[in-house]
Order: structure tokens, then C-alpha cells, then sequence
């Protein structure tokens, strides 16, 4: 898969092409007052791309507080498949949870076109009767490199912030986040089996559960409850030989059978 052009039907954006090879993006100053080179939307572009690749646009997210600044603005990335076809993603932030698709054997703008192969479809979705815009995007990208992943998983380390850069194989977003979240990904991506390390994290909780209980334990019984206890143990101990002590003494001979009193029993 190849990024292709990336447009929208507001002027204010510039339409881009992608070639083939090495893209950058460079940003320069224009008005000779102003000599700060950063906000210049380099990093909004990369975050567009993730957001046309269908990312989620949650609290947090670089797009959450800018809906209302692209509301007027639907957006097209079309994208070049393995098999030489092209696929165009629609989307626009007016309704950010909604997707069109439409593909073609050949590239061209679809700013004008009322007809798409998908519409309307769901970003995410938890329900068995609804196929998300996510699933038909990594069926068509034929992304089978890892069975229990879309690529989804993989766009966040193709694209990155500065911040990102800082480890090779942990993202800032897995910054927070336990090993278990990213590195099994990374593992199987490696080309290890990811079994054995969730093995291990399943080990490794069982190992930390168990700790937290005897804690627990200690905690709640104290060095005087521990003694008081042992004292209930002696004496009940105590108790239970002298009971044994009263039972190996009793006296159970014949004669002693053949009173009535107390044998409960009389002879004939």
C-alpha cells in the first residue's frame, strides 16, 4: 500500500500528490516578520493521514479540539494497493464516526462522484451485524502479516511525533501502558511467537496476585492475633488429651457391662 493524493473539497487546503520514494514535508516562512518556522501545519498533515487511515478521534487526540475549526471540510486520501487498484477513503468532520470507500484501476479526484462502493460505514463498532469501516480497509489493504492484528496496530509506528522517536519500539502513547499492551505486538512483529511472552505476563499476574494475598493475610492477622491464636491451639490441645487420657482410663470389662445403671442393658 502506497499513499496516493490526499485532497478536499475546501480551497483552503492544498491538494498533495505523493510520489514515489522519499515525500517530505518542508515548511518555510513566508512574511519576512516572522521568523518561527514551527505551527506551520507540518504535524497536522501527519495527523490528518492517521486520521484518513481511520483513527479514532477521542479526548486527547490532536483533532479533538480542532472539529469545529475543519468542520466545512470533507477530506479524500486515496490510497495505492498491492494489486495496482486505488482506493479512496472519504471523510469528513462533520460526522467523524462515517466513511465512505470507493475503489478504482485507476487514479483520479472524486470530489464530484455520488457513487461509492461503501457508505456510511461505521468506524468501530462492537455489534456482530455491522462490518467497521476498519475491517473492510485492512481486507482490501490485505494486511495478513499478523493474524491477531489490523493495521491499525502497525500505522503508529510508521507514523510518528518527535516524541515518539525516543524508543524504537515503545510509542508515547504506550508510555502509560503496561508491557503487555505493545510488546507482544512488537514481538510477533519480530517474528517471535507472542504466546510465550503473554505466557509469561500470565505467569508474572498470577505471581503478583499471590504476593497481594499473603499481604493481605499479614496485614489483617496481627502478631497478637497470632499468639492469641496459638494460645487457643494449646488449649484446645490440651483439652483433646485429656479427653484421650479419660477415654484409654474407662473402664469397659464384663462386669462392670452388667449393670444396669449403666450399661442400659440387664441380664437374663
Amino acid at each position: 500500500m502506497k499513499l496516493s493524493r490526499l485532497y478536499s473539497d475546501n480551497s483552503r487546503f492544498k491538494n498533495i500528490k505523493f510520489k514515489d520514494g522519499l515525500n517530505i514535508i518542508f515548511g518555510y516562512v513566508q512574511d519576512k516578520n516572522v521568523n518561527d518556522p514551527h505551527n506551520l501545519g507540518k504535524s497536522a498533515l501527519v495527523q490528518l493521514i492517521d486520521f484518513m487511515l481511520l483513527k479514532e478521534v477521542k479526548k486527547g487526540n490532536y483533532f479533538h479540539n480542532k472539529k469545529k475549526v475543519f468542520k466545512e471540510h470533507t477530506f479524500y486520501l486515496e490510497l495505492e494497493l498491492n494489486n495496482g487498484e486505488y482506493l479512496t477513503i472519504r471523510r469528513s468532520f462533520n460526522n467523524i464516526t462515517r466513511v465512505d470507500m470507493k475503489i478504482l484501476d485507476y487514479s483520479t479526484e472524486l470530489l464530484e462522484s455520488d457513487e461509492w462502493d461503501y457508505t456510511n460505514l461505521v468506524l468501530n463498532t462492537t455489534s456482530e451485524n455491522v462490518t467497521p469501516a476498519t475491517t473492510v480497509l485492512n481486507e482490501k489493504l490485505n494486511f495478513d502479516i499478523l493474524g491477531d492484528y489490523d493495521y491499525r496496530k502497525l500505522v503508529g509506528y510508521f507514523i510518528r511525533t518527535q516524541n515518539d522517536y525516543s524508543d524504537v519500539f515503545q510509542l508515547i502513547k504506550f508510555s502509560s501502558s503496561t508491557d503487555q499492551v505493545w510488546k507482544p505486538f512488537v514481538y510477533e512483529l519480530l517474528g517471535f511467537d507472542s504466546d510465550v511472552l503473554f505466557k509469561k505476563y500470565q505467569l508474572n499476574n498470577e505471581i503478583e496476585n499471590l504476593k497481594t494475598k499473603i499481604k493481605n493475610m499479614e496485614d489483617y492477622y496481627s502478631a497478637s492475633d497470632i499468639d492469641r491464636i496459638n494460645g487457643q491451639i494449646d488449649i484446645l490441645t490440651r483439652e483433646k488429651e485429656t479427653l484421650e487420657q479419660d477415654l484409654d482410663s474407662f473402664n469397659v470389662s464384663p462386669n462392670y457391662r452388667k449393670n444396669p445403671h449403666l450399661s442400659g442393658t440387664h441380664d437374663k
